[in-house]
């Protein structure tokens, strides 16, 4: 039974590992290929998910993969481009990152969501947010702003923004990158074209640096308190030969310096 168990868990990783690849190649085909290349991203990522469903119970499929097989299905019709992203953009962490167990039992844990909370709260972020929230909408009613395209997808920046902006502790980087690189790649040069948006666009990229340097800071005062509670869990083999107490997480601490 225990060889059935970790082939099965083999089967799950290697489909999920494809799974994850076309996930990621299936958000950058939604923003800005033709609908050919999404109607065929779409149906090659609901068969990734498809292989993973076929290999589980229902009482076993996570409810990310749920909600990806219901959304992937929908006609499009009735379910536009701009309804999947944003409905699949909150699940796009938990399924990245999803682990396959097999066992149960109960075993002291570090609640991280919670500490990150605490600390984007004592943040600046939430003022930050607004602030680019509000520079969007000026830019989509300035005068000289004449192109529907930027226009709206400006919108759906902002739908995004409010959305998920008191994201969890591994789910504000990924879609934070996610908008720095739309408007990187789409919007900005788009705008810069147009003389009278210049100040706005300055101040648009001068307050997404901010928010990317104070979530750099909220993130690492959230891994310097997970690292003492780990310490001081096992104070006993955490120690350096000199005596110093080893900083266990400092070389895993994620950075936003390659965002966008």
């Amino acid at each position: 039974m225990q060889e059935s168990v970790e082939q099965l868990r083999r089967s799950l990783i290697e489909k999920h590992a494809a799974f994850r690849q076309v996930f990621v190649e299936l958000f950058h085909d939604l923003v800005s290929s033709s609908e050919q290349n999404k109607e065929q991203r779409i149906l090659q990522t609901r068969e990734s998910v498809a292989l993973i469903w076929s290999l589980l119970a229902d009482r076993d499929r996570p409810q990310w993969l749920k909600s990806l097989m219901d959304l992937l299905s929908r006609p499009r019709s009735a379910f536009p481009y701009g309804n999947l992203i944003d409905a699949i953009m909150p699940l796009r962490e938990t399924a990245m990152n999803h682990q396959w167990v097999f066992s149960e039992g109960v075993e002291d844990s570090i609640d991280f969501d919670e500490v990150f909370e605490r600390h984007r709260k004592e943040s600046k972020l939430g003022e930050l947010f607004d602030e680019v929230v509000n520079i969007m909408t000026r830019i989509i009613e300035a005068q000289g702003m004449d192109s529907r395209v930027i226009e709206a997808v400006l919108r759906r920046l902002i739908l995004l923004i409010q959305k998920n902006r008191n994201g969890s502790f591994s789910a504000l980087p990924t879609w934070l990158k996610f908008i720095i690189g739309v408007l990187k790649n789409f919007v900005i040069e788009e705008l810069r074209s147009i003389p009278v948006l210049g100040p706005l666009v300055t101040a648009l990229e001068k307050t997404f640096e901010e928010i990317q340097d104070e979530v750099s800071i909220v993130m690492t005062k959230s891994y310097h308190e997970l690292e003492t509670s780990v310490i001081s869990i096992v104070p006993d083999i955490l120690y350096t030969r000199s005596g110093s107490t080893l900083s266990v997480l400092q070389s895993t601490q994620p950075t936003l310096n390659q965002m966008g």
